[in-house]
């Protein structure tokens, strides 16, 4: 990011824009505006203006202004008016990374017409989330006039991801070893922060602390969002003096259908705070949840081996007396309690372990000359 320590007239620059095009699938309903996260996301190259106020350099794409999840990104040339003052805040997501854990909400409220009818609605998203060990909670609730007000709860946590759509079953999967890294898989599509529009030249306005955090305070209009001549925006942003995460961001935008769509009318309000910065976050599952990844070891000759929520599965020469006596050991060290004796056959065992309101059962079947483990969780 380029800092400038002097104050410049509002210009007008050639840019690069990334805008936002929202898909059919998207679940912001026909009542709403169909631009109901940022329409327009610069990029960080389009701050790249010469200081005279001259021609801009030919801006490069940039990856740094993440999509609104449910959107597809666009680029094209347009010529936009920014703000007067010294900051940019092109990447909104900036320092989360760096952060061991946060909350984050986010609440988006839209309230106007929408062919001539009053229409309102609103959405809150919260995000608790740990980068060490990784593991994210996301909730989303909705009001108003929307198409399915059902919240959901997608959750995380040891390598399983759990989905919950308001009174449907828990659902788990298992994040596949491929995959990025956890903590990205809910933080790059769904971090509440990457949905933010991006601030190009806001003016200083001292500095107060905000969730507990020092920062430093920035207002701005509809200049600094690319948006002149297009909304009536004010807002203000509050960036943390270490780290330079943004710790809370208002802003409310007045708009016509150029901005958010044939027939609609009204306004925008998003209201985004970061909290708990480094402190403890606790992620609980709901009780209908599947368990998840069975946390048991595996004899050293283990092949074939399938790890799912709730169910271990792997192919063995050990014998099966052995098999019983392995676990009876490693089991009993982590905890479980053997319940009952082994049921023992010529090609197969079963024993049950329980641990809280957990039961694990160990069975070991003979089948063509080949040995297959299962543990299975239930709770």
């Amino acid at each position: 990011m380029m800092r400038r320590t002097f104050r410049r007239p509002a210009m007008s620059v050639a840019v690069l824009l990334t805008v936002i095009v929202p898909l059919a699938c998207s679940s912001t309903p026909s009542s709403a505006p169909a631009t109901s996260a940022a329409p327009t996301t610069v990029t960080e190259a389009s701050t790249a203006v010469t200081q005279s106020g001259g021609s801009s350099p030919t801006p490069t794409s940039d990856s740094s202004a993440p999509p609104t999840p449910g959107s597809t990104p666009e680029t094209f040339e347009a010529n936009l008016t920014f703000g007067s003052g010294p900051f940019d805040l092109p990447n909104t997501t900036v320092g989360l990374a760096d952060l061991s854990a946060y909350t984050a909400t986010s609440t988006l409220t839209f309230r106007g017409t929408s062919a001539g009818k009053p229409t309102s609605w609103s959405t809150i998203t919260t995000l608790a989330a740990t980068n060490s060990p990784a593991a994210r909670q996301m909730t989303v609730t909705k009001s108003g006039d929307v198409a399915d007000p059902a919240p959901v709860l997608t959750v995380e946590l040891n390598g399983v991801s759990y989905d919950k759509e308001g009174d449907s079953p828990c659902t788990a999967d298992t994040i596949p070893a491929e995959s990025p890294d956890p903590k990205e898989s809910l933080a790059e599509p769904f971090e509440p922060a990457a949905s933010l529009p991006a601030v190009i030249w806001a003016d200083t306005a001292g500095s107060e602390t905000v969730n507990d955090t020092p920062a430093a305070h920035y207002t701005f209009d509809e200049k600094a969002l690319g948006q002149a001549g297009q909304t009536t925006s004010t807002g203000e942003v509050w960036v943390a003096s270490t780290g330079g995460f943004v710790v809370k961001y208002v802003v409310t935008t007045k708009a016509g259908p150029d901005y958010f769509g044939d027939g609609i009318d009204g306004t925008i309000m998003w209201d985004y705070e970061l909290t708990a910065v480094n402190q403890p976050v606790v992620i609980t599952l709901p009780g209908d949840c599947p368990p998840g990844i069975v946390d048991a070891p595996q004899l050293p000759d283990a092949t074939n081996v399938e790890s799912l929520p709730g169910v271990l599965t792997y192919d063995t020469a050990t014998s099966l007396s052995d098999i019983v006596a392995f676990y009876q050991t490693e089991l009993g060290n982590r905890g479980w309690v053997p319940s009952g004796d082994p049921t023992v056959e010529d090609t197969s065992v079963i024993a049950d372990f329980t641990q809280a309101n957990a039961t694990l059962t160990l069975t070991a079947t003979i089948d063509a000359g080949v040995t297959t483990v299962e543990l299975l969780i239930t709770i």
